[in-house]
């Protein structure tokens, strides 16, 4: 690759009339060598060499090995996504832009969350408040009850005691007028 980005070699190559075939031996040189790298992360991922390119294989064994380097494979593109995306995370978490914006971010919630817990602060006052006026309606209710007992009872006692007095002149009226009349029949 230091090769193939050096200016004095592209030069040469450059000024060469077979440049463009050794442009395409290059390239398949380093993709050659992308295809070992490649092969050798797989026998890693599998735990055993892999036969050589040229080894016939019974077709079951082919197909066996086919499989298990598929999956292999899909396990070595799963983790270099991982790595990549881990590599990315990591390069946006030191950009100054990101970190500020995840400290406003920060900021935000956290307004968040003491507005919520104002909110619920303020239905709990307002709860207790509307309780306690409850409370004091139930008390002035019973206090009203207490009262119109008491002139009920009054109103009661004092009818009461007027149809005693009634009574009690009615009964003097009836006394009186009895003796009248004996009064007039003796006299």
């Amino acid at each position: 690759m230091a090769a193939a980005q050096d200016p004095k070699i592209m030069q040469m190559v450059g000024q060469s009339p077979f440049a463009q075939v050794i442009q395409q031996a290059m390239a398949a040189h380093i993709t050659e060598h992308v295809a070992f790298e490649y092969r050798k992360n797989i026998e890693k991922m599998l735990g055993v060499p892999m036969p050589a390119e040229g080894d016939k294989l019974p077709e079951d064994i082919e197909v066996e090995l086919s499989r298990l380097t598929a999956q292999a494979a899909q396990k070595i593109t799963q983790q270099n996504q991982q790595e990549a995306q881990q590599a990315e995370a990591a390069k946006q978490q030191a950009d100054p832009l990101t970190q500020i914006q995840q400290k406003e971010l920060q900021l935000k919630e956290q307004e968040l969350q003491h507005r919520i817990q104002m909110d619920q602060a303020k239905m709990q006052l307002e709860s207790k408040v509307k309780m306690e006026n409850i409370e004091v309606q139930r008390d002035r209710i019973k206090s009203e009850d207490r009262r119109e007992g008491a002139r009920l009872g009054v109103r009661v006692a004092s009818q009461i005691e007027d149809a005693s007095r009634k009574d009690k002149l009615e009964g003097t009226r009836i006394g009186i007028d009895i003796a009248k009349s004996l009064g007039e029949k003796l006299g």
